[in-house]
């Protein structure tokens, strides 16, 4: 017998499937800001992050959607699994620097490879900036990578021993992707207002044609770092 999901449990679904799309356009190739801290203060309509240059405060209104940012590990990531990763680009494969673990509901969203600002061009990535690719994962063994990327993609295979080597199909192509033990994973589920509380980390995503205010607020969960 199947059981119906009960109101509370699908409007969970709802709002997290609508903060997580939220997430995926902000790990998109856009000309969004990024803000990367940890919550000074938040009210209502505003909240401050302390940034490594400093502190910055940005509008909330009505349209900014929040989600929250649990740990997860490599063990969740398998074959089927859609992913997020941001990933430094190599001769024989990307390594990543982050993952994000995306729900059932939002496999396929978002699938492309596209510049990333976490980290800057170096020589040890051929001169090249960290990407992000979203994808599905088609392979993953045992496996090495360096600029930044981020690639959300649904994992076919894995294996947990050393580093997880990932092929992830991002729509256009594929990416092999090498996951270091040690590596940021970490997953989504839903989040408010109420999480954006003095010392969580935050990744804050703003607004293309509103640079001071915030389209998407990821923020950490019990200590949590969104690592994107």
């Amino acid at each position: 017998m199947h059981r119906i999901p009960s109101a509370k449990s699908m409007a969970q679904a709802v709002v997290l499937a609508g903060g997580t799309a939220a997430l995926v356009a902000a790990l998109a190739a856009t000309p969004m800001g990024h803000i990367r801290g940890t919550i000074v203060s938040a009210t209502a309509d505003q909240v401050t992050v302390r940034t490594s240059e400093g502190t910055e405060s940005v509008a909330i209104d009505s349209t900014t959607r929040i989600a929250g940012v649990v740990p997860s590990s490599r063990d969740q990531i398998k074959a089927g699994t859609f992913v997020g990763i941001a990933n430094l680009p190599g001769k024989a494969a990307s390594t990543a620097m982050e993952v994000v673990v995306f729900p059932d509901s939002m496999k396929g969203t978002g699938l492309g490879d596209y510049p990333w600002d976490l980290a800057p061009k170096s020589a040890s990535a051929g001169g090249k900036a960290s990407a992000m690719t979203n994808g599905t994962v088609t392979t993953a063994a045992a496996g090495a990578a360096k600029s930044s990327a981020m690639t959300n993609g649904t994992v076919k295979s894995a294996s947990k021993s050393g580093s997880l080597m990932l092929a992830v199909d991002y729509g256009k192509g594929e990416k092999k992707i090498q996951v270091p033990a040690g590596v940021p994973v970490v997953g989504i589920v839903p989040g408010d207002a109420s999480k954006l509380v003095a010392g969580a980390h935050v990744f804050v995503a703003t607004k293309k044609d509103a640079p001071k205010t915030a389209g998407f607020i990821a923020v950490g969960i019990d200590g949590a770092v969104p690592p994107m």
